[in-house]
């Protein structure tokens, strides 16, 4: 396979919505693992995992795409003083519910990524931390076993998703990742004005 062949390959076979969602989340994935050391990878595929490829009311209300609860982005000095409320699938021994959760609001997506980050470098993701070292080959299938373990999800099947979104798009690659990078601002603006379009769907909590 020459040099450059496999995202052309990929870039072919994707939609213009997920070109369009991996423009827009790449750099601040990249970013953020050049902050914290959290592979691009996992961020990436935690976003298109959490937001359904951007599609989720909660990403395109609330520039959430990671499934925050506002409670945990209280608990951890989060800029989200801000929260939507959507109803969500929850699995509780075993058997799936439908709940009616607080997710973080956030002004801008990049408020989002700083939260995920902050998160994930928090008191109970420190397993996360630990796997952040080691074989950098396998660091993206031993980070996505960790938050599993962790609880970031309740998902059985969290980590495993995770890890066929990284195989299938070739996330690992960053020859891949730099192929989606291009006209990243013209897509983010695009994104905070969608973002920003339902503010009635976002509520200041009552000061008791």
């Amino acid at each position: 396979m020459e040099p450059g062949e496999r995202p052309i390959t990929l870039a072919s076979q994707l939609t213009e919505e997920q070109k369009q969602f991996l423009a827009l989340v790449t750099p601040a994935a990249l970013d953020a693992e050049r902050r914290w050391q959290i592979p691009a990878s996992i961020t990436i595929a935690q976003a298109i995992l959490e937001s359904a490829w951007g599609r989720s009311r909660l990403f395109r209300k609330a520039n959430n795409p990671f499934g925050i609860k506002w409670s945990q982005a209280r608990a951890h000095h989060e800029p989200a003083e801000k929260y939507c409320e959507f109803d969500t699938r929850e699995c509780e021994r075993g058997e799936w519910k439908t709940v009616v959760a607080r997710f973080a609001a956030y002004n801008v997506l990049a408020d989002a990524f700083r939260g995920h980050a902050r998160l994930i470098w928090s008191g109970p993701y420190s397993p996360v931390i630990a796997e952040l070292h080691g074989d950098p080959a396998t660091r993206p299938q031993r980070v996505a076993q960790a938050l599993q373990d962790c609880g970031y999800a309740t998902d059985p099947n969290y980590a495993q998703k995770l890890v066929e979104i990284i195989n299938q798009f070739h996330l690992d690659d960053p020859q891949t990742l730099n192929t989606f990078t291009a006209k990243t601002a013209e897509i983010a603006e695009n994104k905070n004005q969608i973002g920003s379009s339902a503010p009635s769907a976002v509520k200041t909590p009552e000061v008791s």
